[in-house]
């Protein structure tokens, strides 16, 4: 099918990036394993490292379309067959990204504590972050535990790779003057309205599942957020224009 071969190029086109990427990453993480080692007490917490690949993906996602679009466009691939590969490529991209992350967790942990984000929020770091103790956290690696880590990184990734696909397709379609009302509007409103955003803050801690510790709230919301940047995206790719370079 061709959205198998819209997909395969869209994941060609990120595979340089993510090697690189990945190199630089295990590096840091080696360079900082070494200081730990020789240079720190070894009670020192690294604690979510899997921020950067939420930036990564971010950084990817506002730079997944024009090329790509005009690709398929230029091989008279249709635009539901382009957002049907697109969708598969993100998929793909978070899942690759997320059992990596993982991996290199887990490698990283033999060496230096460093709890993921599912560590942090729904297991029992957090009541001993509150109380001061990290220092004797032990990283529980049973199924459910890695499972559940994978989960959480993967709807984390595939709903903010698909943020940043949406912002740049919005983006696409505006002039000038709507690019600049969108970039300063969310901080006007948000200045504007801020005891609003602090109840919707805490509205977002309950649908999480922070107080309950559930993670599966977190990753069902995640993914209902990702369902409904991609009915944009389908939206917008439907619409977009061949502009010229």
């Amino acid at each position: 099918m061709k959205c198998y071969s819209v997909a395969k190029y869209n994941l060609a086109s990120v595979k340089k990036s993510m090697i690189i990427y990945y190199s630089i990453f295990i590096s840091v993480l080696i360079v900082m394993s070494y200081l730990q080692k020789h240079y720190r007490d070894g009670n020192i917490v690294s604690s979510g490292i899997e921020i950067s690949t939420v930036i990564f993906l971010f950084v990817i996602g506002l730079n997944f379309f024009k090329e790509n679009f005009y690709f398929s466009q230029s091989n008279n691939i249709s635009r539901k067959t382009y957002f049907k590969g697109t969708i598969l490529s993100i998929l793909t991209i978070a899942a690759i990204a997320s059992l990596l992350d993982v991996i290199i967790n887990r490698v990283y942990n033999l060496f230096t504590k460093s709890p993921t984000g599912y560590d942090m929020i729904f297991t029992s770091f957090r009541d001993l972050e509150t109380a001061g103790t990290t220092s004797i956290w032990i990283q529980n690696n049973d199924v459910v535990t890695l499972l559940n880590t994978f989960l959480l990184q993967f709807s984390v990734y595939i709903m903010i790779f698909t943020l940043g696909l949406t912002i740049v397709l919005i983006y696409y379609k505006c002039n000038k003057l709507m690019k600049t009302i969108i970039s300063i509007g969310p901080i006007i409103i948000a200045g504007t309205f801020e005891k609003l955003f602090s109840e919707i803050g805490i509205f977002i801690q309950n649908i999480l599942g922070w107080n309950t510790m559930n993670p599966y709230g977190a990753i069902g919301t995640f993914i209902v957020v990702f369902i409904i940047l991609i009915g944009f995206i389908y939206l917008l790719v439907k619409k977009a224009i061949i502009k010229e370079r």
